[in-house]
């Protein structure tokens, strides 16, 4: 390949062993002789360089092409790497021809369809390059398989857990079942104590709550009886307690109790004395006279004398004169 000075050039080069991926900058330096102290110029990746597919484009203006003077110009490049790495490529050697004149084109530039190829190697970025994909490759594997070891840990956590929390659930179901029978059995001889100390000395209630009239003691439930003769008491069918009465005239004139437990001996019928009846109804009568205007079906008014010589006497009425 040979550069003409005053010509836009146009350099198309190939690193196929640079991740340009991996690169931070790629510093392109032309100098005419490699014991010279400055170069004769320098482009810099990204900013002065144009990739396409991964290839990249030095693009050679015309004033920059005529600092190129000499039979001959090297081209080296230095990869800086993400890393802090850095590795170069071998020297290539470009020949510069002569000009007769030149001609500046104001705002000239090269066209990157007529650039000559040269493909650069650096034989230490091959090494670089694999080991770092290598470590790449190997940092998101380990990456992966942290993600894919926690999910599973993870899982296997819920799993303890959900085991020992059924573990937990059936320890309390069976101890709570234990508990109960040993609650039932308890309750039971407790019953079954209460009852033995008790004997049969036990009322139980029917269905509506009430006694259940067998286990009720006779001397309990007291009946009465009307009769209409003492002949009649020893027909009844009572029980110790119960009486017997004898009404007239809408009246109770004689009342009768059974003091033994044959209904049918006669001289288990005691009459009671009537003198408690009669004093109880004249003591009802007291109370119900204690404001009568009238006795024995006489009217009784109260008087002074005058008024008495006064008044209109009345066979039915009895006068209280003071």
């Amino acid at each position: 390949m040979s550069i003409k000075p005053g010509s836009t050039a146009t350099i198309q080069v190939s690193l196929p062993d640079v991740a340009l991926k991996l690169v931070d900058s790629i510093i392109f330096t032309f100098k005419s002789d490699k014991y010279d102290k400055e170069p004769l110029l320098q482009k810099i990746y990204p900013d002065e360089v144009i990739v396409v597919d991964n290839v990249l484009y030095i693009c050679l203006t015309q004033e920059e092409t005529l600092l190129m003077q000499s039979q001959s110009v090297l081209l080296e490049g230095q990869v800086n790497y993400s890393d802090k790495s850095v590795v170069k490529t071998y020297i290539s050697k470009y020949y510069v021809d002569s000009t007769l004149a030149t001609q500046m084109v104001n705002g000239n530039k090269a066209n990157p369809a007529t650039a000559e190829c040269v493909e650069m190697t650096a034989e230490t970025a091959v090494y670089l390059n694999a080991s770092i994909e290598m470590i790449e490759q190997s940092v998101e594997a380990c990456k992966n398989a942290k993600e894919v070891s926690e999910k599973a840990i993870a899982a296997k956590d819920e799993a303890v857990t959900v085991a020992s929390s059924a573990k937990q659930s059936e320890e309390n179901a069976k101890k709570s079942e234990t508990e109960a029978g040993v609650s039932k059995t308890i309750t039971e001889q407790a019953m079954k104590d209460l009852l033995a100390m008790l004997g049969n000395k036990v009322a139980t209630l029917t269905e509506d709550g009430k006694l259940t009239p067998s286990q009720i003691p006779n001397l309990s439930i007291i009946n009465s009886f009307e009769v209409s003769s003492i002949d009649d008491l020893v027909t009844l069918d009572a029980q110790m307690g119960d009486m017997g009465y004898i009404k007239t005239d809408g009246k109770v004139t004689d009342v009768y109790w059974l003091a033994g437990e044959d209904a049918t001996v006669a001289e288990n019928w005691l009459k009671f004395g009537m003198s408690f009846v009669q004093e109880a109804g004249n003591a009802q009568t007291a109370v119900e006279a204690e404001n009568s205007q009238k006795i024995n079906g006489h009217r009784l008014v109260e008087m002074t004398s005058d008024e008495f010589e006064a008044a209109v006497k009345d066979d039915n009425t009895y006068y209280l004169v003071y």
